[in-house]
This record gives structure tokens, C-alpha cells and sequence, in this order.
């Protein structure tokens, strides 16, 4: 089975308590099988949409990462 890891920049303006924010973080993706395939297939710097849920790295680590279900290009 294929897998495929990287980091994903994201970059978003969110409304929170009527006030706009800048949202600025790194977050890192996996990717299985076909959607591996496509996620190698968008050049770096290609704004993507990545679907998907949030589990911990592993057991002993507290980091993030985000296991895509659904890869788009973003307009």
C-alpha cells in the first residue's frame, strides 16, 4: 500500500467573535492507497483542500496529524 506524508501550509482568515483572524500553522498529512497517488500528483505550492480526521502521531507523541479522506484543488 501506498503512503504518502507531507506538510501542508495553511493560510485562512476566520471570524471569531466578530472579529476577522489570520490563521498561520503547519500540519502534517497522510495519505493511503489512491489518495497517496493523488496527493504526490499536485506540485509544491499548489493550493489543495485536504478532508479529513485528526489523530496523534503515535502513542507517545502529542502531535496532530490530519489523515486525509478527500484531496481537491482549491481555487
Amino acid at each position: 500500500m501506498m503512503i504518502a506524508e507531507l506538510k501542508l501550509n495553511h493560510q485562512s482568515s476566520q471570524l471569531e467573535a466578530g472579529i476577522q483572524r489570520q490563521v498561520l500553522c503547519d500540519l502534517h498529512v497522510i495519505a493511503m492507497a489512491d489518495l497517496a497517488k493523488r496527493l504526490l500528483s499536485f506540485d509544491t505550492g499548489h493550493n489543495i483542500k485536504v478532508t479529513g480526521f485528526l489523530a496523534l502521531k503515535n502513542r507517545m507523541s502529542n502531535q496532530l496529524v490530519l489523515h486525509a479522506s478527500i484531496i481537491e484543488a482549491a481555487l
